[in-house]
């Protein structure tokens, strides 16, 4: 089977990302070589048959122009971060028990959180609630007590949080993570076979990803929680 070609945001190849393709491509027997690029070039290289695969993709209408993808493998995961030793004040399992109390919630008028939080938005209590930002700074206002809590990636929020110098002011809340945009292999149409793909989801089954995705992002989140 050939070589595939994926493409790497960071200076390591070690990550829940890796994992997963080091899984499905022992399995199908297929190689891979990772490659480093900044993230605003992978679709002008998938458009243009210079990787193979994207990792970590949300199937969309205008993807699928170009792409394959392959069985959702996990979610886009989404964690309620507050400010250290605050998590106590907010014994909460779900976003809807927010309305027991006084608190104010930082979010990004440009992500998906899932569909738990779209559903808490025909909730009116809940929308008083929510203080709508377009840019990054939600961390420093969170630790500034402008806000009360922020939800993020989490395995994105310490990297960001220490960029913005707050690492050590906030942590992650025990509630439940959301779930947001299913996770799937982006595969260049010209470049990848549907044998492959077909390969690539029988492998998806077999070696049953989505029950381990979870636990295999855990493994490298920056824990920033109450056990900390």
């Amino acid at each position: 089977m050939p070589l595939l070609k994926c493409p790497v945001n960071s200076n390591t190849t070690i990550g829940v990302s890796f994992d997963v393709m080091d899984k499905i491509t022992k399995a199908i027997n297929c190689p891979y070589e990772a490659h480093r690029y900044p993230w605003k070039r992978l679709i002008y290289l998938m458009e243009t048959d210079g990787i193979d695969v994207l990792s970590d993709i949300q199937p969309n209408a205008e993807r699928a122009k170009i792409a394959y993808f392959s069985k959702p493998y996990g979610y886009q995961h989404i964690a309620l971060f507050v400010r250290k030793g605050e998590s106590e004040k907010y014994p909460i399992n779900s976003l809807e028990e927010l309305n027991q109390y006084k608190f104010l919630l930082g979010v990004r008028d440009s992500v998906d959180y899932g569909p738990e939080f779209k559903r808490m938005l025909d909730n009116p209590n809940f929308n008083t609630r929510l203080d709508w930002l377009a840019g990054p700074t939600n961390p420093k206002k969170l630790a500034g007590k402008r806000i009360d809590g922020l939800l993020m990636d989490p395995l994105a929020a310490p990297h960001v949080f220490r960029e913005q110098g707050v690492y050590d002011k906030l942590e992650r809340h025990p509630m439940p993570f959301l779930k947001a945009g299913q996770l799937t292999l982006m595969l260049n149409k010209n470049n990848v076979s549907p044998r492959v793909v077909k390969k690539i989801n029988e492998a998806i089954d077999d070696l049953k990803i989505s029950q381990q995705y979870l636990p295999m992002l855990l493994k490298y989140e920056d824990v920033m929680s109450t056990s900390k």
